[in-house]
């Protein structure tokens, strides 16, 4: 229940003009606060010369859920005064939004906010709420690939760009052969990609991931670039090897944008985000971390060229 007033905007004095809100990023849980970026900054993702900027139509606040399910939305504003609040489009009668229900596991609720001054100047963003479920996965999920990044040393070299015409860079009678696989890829998990290399799989299961920008060219930073997979995705009778993909390189992914603030959900079978990325934070740099684009020695080679092994 939002406790707004069915019917009736409220009535706003005349009063000295007042800047536009500026809100604050607001994690209950953990008690801590940092400003939230302007609705210009939020997710910027610079992919070379295919940048795909994607500004949202409002900031982010998250919050992890508590058992109270109530926020005193002045917790969001700092110095200001907000004559009236609106949650979804609906005006709040007080100052104290029930945002509801615990989210299902992987999940998030969005709640647009919108406040507005006594000089009718107003600000948005969307207030990302996250279940407690989530944090704790994704607090176990990054302990334990810390304990184990030898794997990552193993990492084939990556190509600078592709081959003319968005073709396999490297030759066919390479051997070995580390990059036999190119696909077209457009999805919101990277921004800007257009193509994507994928490596044989390793002895261990792991695989490499590089992904290229309309022009062929190699992403290298953000949640943009390609990441090293713990379980490289492949076919088989049970999709057992996709599933645990899915669990230990995608679902972890996920989690780390929305506790970033992001508002998205997966799709089916995490196949995409239902939403573009807006924001890349402290959680994802967290997931970049174990997930990396490079292995230790960041070696290039460029297309038609046999990657020599060390």
């Amino acid at each position: 229940m939002l406790g707004a007033a069915p019917g009736r905007s409220p009535r706003f004095p005349v009063g000295v003009a007042l800047a536009v809100v500026t809100a604050l990023i607001v994690f209950l849980s953990l008690h801590k606060e940092s400003v939230l970026p302007t609705a210009g900054d939020c997710g910027t993702f610079d992919s070379g010369p295919a940048t795909r900027t994607v500004i949202a139509p409002s900031c982010v606040a998250p919050v992890i859920w508590a058992p109270s399910h109530r926020l005193d939305l002045s917790e969001l504003v700092r110095t200001r005064r907000v004559a009236a609040w609106s949650a979804n489009g609906r005006w709040l009668g007080e100052g104290t939004l029930d945002y509801g229900d615990e989210p299902a596991f992987n999940t998030v609720h969005v709640i647009r906010l919108e406040a507005e001054t006594e000089d009718r100047a107003r600000a948005e963003l969307d207030l990302v709420v996250i279940p407690r479920s989530t944090e704790i996965a994704f607090r176990r999920w990054l302990l334990e690939e810390r304990k184990d990044m030898a794997w990552i040393e193993r990492l084939p070299p990556v190509y600078s760009s592709l081959a003319a015409d968005g073709l396999n860079p490297e030759p066919g009678g390479c051997n070995p052969r580390f990059w036999p696989s190119i696909r077209r890829v457009d999805t919101k998990y990277h921004p800007g990609a257009a193509w994507e290399l994928r490596s044989v799989t390793a002895q261990d299961g792991s695989g490499h991931q590089a992904i290229y920008d309309v022009t062929g060219k190699l992403i290298r930073t953000t949640v943009a670039a390609g990441s090293a997979d713990r379980v490289s995705p492949g076919f088989d009778l049970t999709f057992s090897r996709l599933r645990r993909h899915v669990d230990r390189d995608i679902t972890p992914y996920v989690w780390a944008a929305q506790l970033d603030g992001n508002p998205v959900n997966p799709t089916p079978f995490f196949r995409d985000l239902d939403r573009p990325l807006i924001h890349q934070g402290r959680h994802l740099d967290q997931y970049l971390e174990v997930r990396p684009a490079f292995g230790p020695d960041r070696r290039e080679f460029p297309p038609g060229v046999c990657i020599s092994p060390k």
